[in-house]
């Protein structure tokens, strides 16, 4: 389920020592988290009533429908601005798009798709949300079992995954929230984006400890975590900033 920001933070700082390679990359990722972790959130709404939850995800339908959540918040777009700034450090070569999203947030713009279609705006929208979203939905979860959500998005709040992982005993396949990171167990076959089961295909890493499974339907990529290898102990959020090469090596082979 949804981890503790400080955790995330010790974990990154501990992976930046056995990942030379990626020192800048986990450097951007914990620049990010700590600015996350320094944001003053808005209070929580009241949690649905527990039949109401039940009811919403035996249907199919994310909690967050029935809890909506003040995803334009101040401190929220606040911490627009700041991604903004540390992203425009680390990633010099998107300071003009970066520029762009922080001349709309001060001229008014709301902190949602509409005004972030693009996707430099998207990863600034997520990680304004991000902290907001895992307090939710670790709140959720000490509440709502999801045990039995075998829905393509998050049960909290509807998201798509951005990472999954095979488990170590039963070899499930579980997805990781992109948003909040909830994990949850889903089909171990189907395209967790189109829900295609006829043109998927994977790549082992090196030591197969890492699978890239792609979609020849929708061309549609999801980075895998076999936890069956052997591994120690992982987070999975921390495993999404490691594994960034693999998101490099699928867009440059056409996958989305």
């Amino acid at each position: 389920m949804a981890r503790s920001i400080e955790g995330l933070l010790e974990a990154l700082r501990e992976a930046r020592s056995r990942n030379p390679q990626l020192a800048s990359t986990i450097a951007f990722y914990v620049a990010l988290l700590e600015a996350q972790a320094r944001t003053a959130l808005p209070d929580l709404p009241p949690p649905p009533s527990p039949e109401a939850a039940r009811r919403a995800l035996a249907e199919g339908r994310p909690l967050i429908e029935l809890t909506p959540l003040p995803l334009d918040a101040p401190a929220l777009r606040a911490l627009a601005d700041e991604v903004c700034t540390i992203t425009a450090r680390h990633r010099p070569e998107l300071a003009e798009a970066l520029e762009a999203i922080r001349a709309r947030l001060s001229d008014g713009g709301l902190l949602d798709e509409g005004t972030f279609a693009d996707e430099v705006g998207a990863f600034v929208r997520t990680q304004a949300w991000r902290p907001l979203l895992r307090a939710w939905a670790a709140r959720m979860a000490e509440q709502v079992e999801i045990a039995d959500w075998r829905q393509p998005i998050c049960p909290f709040c509807g998201s798509p995954p951005d990472l999954g992982a095979l488990g170590a005993e039963d070899g499930r396949r579980y997805l990781l929230c992109s948003r909040c990171d909830t994990e949850w167990a889903f089909a171990r076959v189907a395209c967790p984006f189109c829900g295609d089961t006829r043109h998927q295909a994977y790549f082992p890493g090196e030591d197969e400890r890492y699978r890239l499974y792609v979609c020849d339907a929708c061309k549609r990529y999801l980075k895998v975590v076999d936890l069956r290898r052997g591994w120690r102990p992982v987070m999975l959020p921390v495993e999404r900033v490691l594994t960034i090469p693999m998101d490099l090596a699928a867009r440059q082979a056409g996958y989305r």
